[in-house]
């Protein structure tokens, strides 16, 4: 099974990204929010307050539409 992996950039709201490597179409929504609450080092009781969203681009601002959902790829 020859799956290709890719590099994530997740965005955060002061337009700092990190970057989430070996990340596969595979990974679910789930996953991906879990590989961020450990990058980012959230304690376990403080990850409900954490989400991902969907977001666009107006100017030099980031506006975030909602959240990304558990059964959402990430890769939209």
């Amino acid at each position: 099974d020859d799956v290709q992996t890719v590099e994530l950039s997740v965005y955060l709201l002061n337009q700092h990204d990190i970057q989430l490597d070996n990340i596969s179409p595979h990974h679910s929504t789930e996953q991906v929010y879990r590989l961020c609450a450990n990058k980012f080092q959230i304690e376990q009781p403080l990850q409900p307050y954490f989400a991902l969203f969907f977001y666009q681009q107006k100017d030099d601002h980031l506006v975030l539409i909602r959240p990304l959902f558990s059964f959402e790829s990430p890769f939209y």
